[in-house]
């Protein structure tokens, strides 16, 4: 079988063959080298964007370098066996093709912790799927995360564990914007942190929703259609 780890640079394989790599000088597309790479073949195969991952640093590189069986195999495996779809690998890995140089071990000890929060295998399988990167991160950093939405938002781990399940992103991205959202729901938009709670247990998706965003819809609700806050609280979608 042929072994991916030995191609050659892309821009070393335009110059030895400059006759069918003229277009590669001044443009990378991973497309030109599918017919060479079992990697890129069987990926392209899969469903995987690879005009997606063509455009982010470093990532082409990453992937001509990959074995197919040694490296790609046993992690499509690994999604496959928790629960993931055929459909999902490829929007998966489509997202965060970094997945396939995490070790696998690493990445089920971090399916065993969600597990052992109670979150079930199949919503762990949607998760992982809706939430390509989750995975990426390490166990400490995932109960951080949910420590803090628990923490900060006075839940229950079984409420807790229900927005995250619905909005896996929050486990993912920074806290920050989360924070600055708790703070704006509070001392601009006037909300008590009874109501807020209740509001982000409806909807999750204030949590993470663009500042600007929030504010202009909030305004356009409370001012503008005069929607006082209790009906706000209890019809946040």
């Amino acid at each position: 079988m042929h072994n991916v780890s030995s191609l050659k640079d892309p821009a070393v394989l335009c110059y030895a063959r400059p006759e069918s790599c003229r277009s590669r000088r001044n443009s990378f597309s991973l497309r030109d080298y599918v017919d060479e790479s079992e990697t890129l073949n069987k990926l392209v195969q899969l469903g995987v964007a690879l005009w997606k991952l063509e455009q982010r640093p470093n990532v082409g590189t990453m992937l001509l370098k990959l074995d197919f069986e040694t490296d790609v195999v046993p992690r499509l495996v690994f999604l496959k066996r928790i629960g993931v779809e055929n459909s999902g690998l490829a929007y998966i890995l489509s997202r965060n093709p970094f997945i396939l140089k995490e070790d696998v071990d690493h990445l089920q000890s971090r399916v065993n912790y969600l597990v052992s929060k109670k979150f079930s295998p199949e919503t762990v399988a949607s998760m992982v799927t809706r939430a390509p990167y989750l995975l990426n991160f390490s166990v400490k950093r995932i109960d951080n995360r949910l420590a803090f939405y628990q923490s900060q938002l006075r839940l229950n781990p079984s409420t807790t564990r229900d927005i995250v399940a619905r909005l896996p992103r929050l486990l993912c991205g920074s806290l920050e914007p989360v924070k600055e959202n708790l703070k704006v729901c509070q001392i601009e938009l006037g909300f008590k942190e009874n109501e807020i709670q209740h509001i982000v247990t409806r909807v999750p998706n204030v949590l993470s929703m663009n500042k600007q965003k929030l504010t202009q819809t909030f305004h356009y609700i409370h001012n503008t259609m005069k929607v006082p806050h209790h009906l706000i609280v209890k019809f946040p979608q």
